[in-house]
C-alpha cells in the first residue's frame, strides 16, 4: 500500500538546508509539545532555528561534522532535553525492537524519529540519509503519520508496511529514500 500526503493540514516548517531535516523534524516535534511558535515560523525564523539547533547538536558527543547532518546521539538527547522524555537510538534490525518502540511510543501519543536512507546503489543500501518524525498522538497502529522535512508535508503510511524490509523504491513519506534504519523513540514505556 502507497503512502498518502495529507490534504487540509497545515505543514510544518520545512528543512532549511541539505543538512537539516534531523534539526527540522526534532524542531516540528518540539513546537508540537513546547514551541508552538516555531510551527508558524517565516521562513528566515525557521532557518534561524534550525541554525542554532544544528550548531548545538554538531557539539553533542562524539564529535560529528556539521556536513553530515544530526548524529542519532545528537537527536536523541536534544529530543530528550527538549520534550521531556528520555529517547534511545534503536536500529531497525535489531530483532523488531525499532517496531515496537515505535508501537509503544504510538500507544503513548508520543512522536518519535526515524533515520531512513537505501537506494539502488550497493553502499547506500546502510548508510541513513535523512531524518523523518513519527506524529505519535496523530497515528494508531493501523496508520500513522510522518512530518517529512524537504517537503514539510505529512504523509499517512499503513502501520503494517513501514518496515517492510523487501520493500524497494523510492517512498514520498521517507523524503523519496527507500526504508528506516534507526528509530529514535521515548522508552519510558519499553521494557528492556
Amino acid at each position: 500500500m502507497s503512502s498518502s500526503r495529507t490534504a487540509g493540514h497545515a505543514a510544518y516548517p520545512r528543512q532549511t538546508s541539505p543538512v537539516t531535516c534531523g534539526i527540522a523534524a526534532l524542531a516540528a516535534v518540539a513546537g508540537r509539545h513546547r514551541f508552538p511558535q516555531y510551527l508558524a515560523a517565516q521562513p528566515l525564523e525557521a532557518a534561524t532555528v534550525q541554525e542554532r539547533l544544528h550548531a548545538i547538536a554538531s557539539r553533542i558527543g562524539m564529535p560529528w561534522p556539521r556536513a553530515l547532518g544530526t548524529s542519532p546521539w545528537a537527536l536523541a538527547a536534544l529530543a530528550s532535553s527538549l520534550i521531556g522524555q528520555h529517547f534511545q537510538i534503536i536500529p531497525v534490525l535489531c530483532g523488531g525492537k525499532a517496531r515496537e518502540a515505535l508501537a509503544h511510543a504510538i500507544d503513548a501519543d508520543s512522536d518519535c524519529f526515524l533515520y531512513v536512507g537505501g537506494n539502488a546503489k550497493a553502499w547506500q543500501r546502510w548508510v541513513p540519509r535523512h531524518v523523518v518524525a513519527v506524529l505519535g498522538a496523530e497515528s494508531t497502529l493501523t496508520t500513522i503519520r510522518i512530518f517529512e522535512p524537504s517537503s514539510g508535508g505529512i504523509f499517512e503510511v499503513p502501520f503494517a508496511s513501514l518496515f517492510d524490509q523487501t520493500r524497494r523504491g523510492p517512498r514520498p513519506e521517507f523524503g523519496r529514500w527507500w526504508m528506516p534504519m534507526l528509530a529514535v523513540a521515548p522508552v519510558e514505556d519499553i521494557g528492556s
